[in-house]
């Protein structure tokens, strides 16, 4: 009686997990395709473009604006060395010039250093090019 009670058990919570199964699976499938409608699709794609579109004017904006608060912080040390040189000026000191420094990184002038030698690289060979041409025609009219 005993293996008969647990075999009847075992038969229904089987039957049971099979129903379980197959409606959560026919469920996840349906919803899966809802999902994936074009329209559906669609709508996803326009929302995240339009998340990452209001992403990018919010980042534009706080680095504008970081920007400006540099170029404020800067104007300001400017404006402080300005009126320290002009203050040394008027207690009889030779007021100082400034001197604008304009530094060029050395691989920067290498690159253009290499442009400039790859134009003229290509204007010798398109003169070589042409002398070569114009020779070929003399010897072709030779013949």
């Amino acid at each position: 009686m005993k293996r008969i009670v647990w075999f009847a058990a075992g038969a229904a919570a089987g039957a049971g997990g099979t129903v379980y199964a197959s409606k959560k699976v026919k469920r996840v499938a349906q919803e899966a395709a809802e999902r994936l409608k074009p329209v559906n699709v669609a709508k996803s794609a326009a929302s995240s473009a339009g998340r990452a579109g209001r992403n990018l004017v919010d980042a534009l904006r706080e680095g504008r604006a970081a920007a400006a608060e540099r170029e404020a912080e800067l104007k300001a040390e400017r404006d402080a060395k300005g009126t320290a040189v002009a203050g040394a000026a008027g207690a009889g000191v030779a007021a100082e010039t400034p001197v604008q420094i304009v530094v060029v990184d050395a691989r920067d002038a290498d690159v253009m250093r290499g442009l400039e030698q790859v134009r003229s690289a290509r204007e010798s060979g398109r003169r070589r090019r042409a002398a070569d041409e114009t020779a070929t025609s003399r010897r072709r009219r030779r013949r």
